[in-house]
């Protein structure tokens, strides 16, 4: 998900690009993205740009008295376009293309949104605040009025809420999220289960100038960015390709890496620092490739079907450590399959009533009571279709000693 810096230096970038210029056209290719109505879309053709600002994680493109925003979600973005053909896009789920604002000198912007989870927004509007997420925002923490007395207010409201909770609810603090109130917290020395109420003042004080440091560097860091060098335009690792991908890893090592370092250090952990080793190091991965080159010849590990944690969102494959397990209720359905002579019937129970569209035979054990005065070999049930009736086998199936 864009994070305030990132939709700060987004909204800069655009406003450069976009003052003074006509909007000639927009397309809107998802139409689950648009969720407004009055004024219609058509609205924006022929007016022009006056400002680019942000509201919390809102863009706001401001035009001859109508407001045009942008809500990215989790995985939307915007890229700039110097040519844009005039024919209207087609929908095409690998460019994830959901707007496509045209203006009058044939450039403009591209909205896309990848991923399953479909959660872009687009409002055109005639004042900001009739966007519900923007009238519920909370103060902007880069705000000049955004004091250490507005935060101890916030705080104290809050009660023994998390402080995490708090830092990261938009309608609390506007556009921190869950990103940076991690690190938030982090530069602030602070635990996220702290409750919001019971900080001390030199926590609060802490805690105030992490907000406003943690957050102006990263807005200054960000500032001056094209939108293409923003997030890497939300390519994902197929459109990157391997050498994009490698150089993409490197980066993100050399400007997080250290953080997990500097915590095992806090904490008085005390290895060998100069043996630090990353998992892309030329030798260190030399030796795993070998090794693992070595085994497949060997047979030893092969390529095989098995269950995993997929994650439709992310379309990779997640660690059992990377998933929340939750338990749900489920219910045991009971299917009785009738015999052919109508003489009685076999009772099948089952989490998964479905899977019997795809039933072969219906086994049962002879030793069991309710079938040891019965032979049901040969006998048969039948299920009751659509379609007709479709006869299924009854086969008994002797257990093995100690078996069930």
């Amino acid at each position: 998900m864009p994070e305030l810096p990132e939709v700060e230096a987004l909204a800069l970038d655009l406003k450069g690009r976009l003052a003074d210029r006509a909007i000639a056209k927009v397309h809107v290719v998802a139409i689950n993205a648009l969720k407004t109505f009055d004024p219609p879309v058509q609205a924006l053709e022929g007016t022009l740009v006056e400002d680019v600002t942000r509201h919390g994680k809102f863009l706001d493109i401001e035009t001859s008295g109508l407001h045009l925003i942008l809500h990215l979600a989790r995985g939307g973005w915007v890229r700039w376009r110097n040519d844009l053909p005039p024919v209207p896009p087609r929908p095409n789920q690998k460019s994830g293309l959901a707007v496509r604002v045209i203006l009058d000198d044939e450039s403009g912007m591209d909205i896309t949104e990848m991923g399953t989870k479909k959660r872009l927004a687009m409002y055109v509007v005639r004042q900001p605040l009739d966007v519900p997420g923007i009238a519920s925002l909370g103060p902007d923490p880069l705000d000049d009025a955004f004091t250490i007395d507005v935060l101890s207010g916030i705080l104290q409201k809050a009660g023994r809420s998390q402080i995490k909770g708090v830092l990261r609810h938009q309608g609390t603090i506007a556009g921190i999220g869950n990103a940076y109130s991690d690190e938030l917290l982090h530069a602030a020395k602070m635990s996220p289960f702290k409750p919001a109420n019971s900080l001390t003042a030199d926590e609060l004080d802490r805690l105030f100038a992490a907000v406003k440091d943690e957050l102006g560097d990263a807005v200054a860091r960000s500032r001056g960015l094209a939108a293409s060098e923003l997030k890497s335009e939300k390519k994902t690792r197929h459109q990157l390709g391997r050498d994009g991908f490698l150089k993409a890893a490197w980066e993100w090592k050399e400007q997080y890496g250290g953080l997990i370092f500097q915590q095992e250090r806090r904490l008085g952990i005390t290895p060998d620092w100069k043996r630090e080793r990353f998992t892309l190091d030329e030798g260190y991965s030399r030796a795993v490739l070998h090794v693992f080159k070595a085994l497949y010849d060997e047979g030893l590990v092969y390529r095989g079907r098995y269950i995993v944690n997929w994650c439709p969102r992310c379309r990779t494959a997640l660690s059992d450590e990377e998933v929340d397990m939750v338990e749900t209720d489920g219910h045991l359905w009971h299917i009785r399959y009738p015999l052919k002579d109508g003489s009685g019937g076999v009772t099948v129970a089952t989490t998964r009533p479905e899977t019997m569209l795809g039933d072969t035979g219906v086994a049962v054990n002879p030793k069991d009571a309710r079938y040891a005065k019965r032979v049901y070999e040969g006998y048969g049930v039948y299920e009751d279709r659509t379609e007709g009736i479709r006869h299924v086998p009854v086969l008994r199936l002797m257990p093995k000693p100690g078996g069930n």
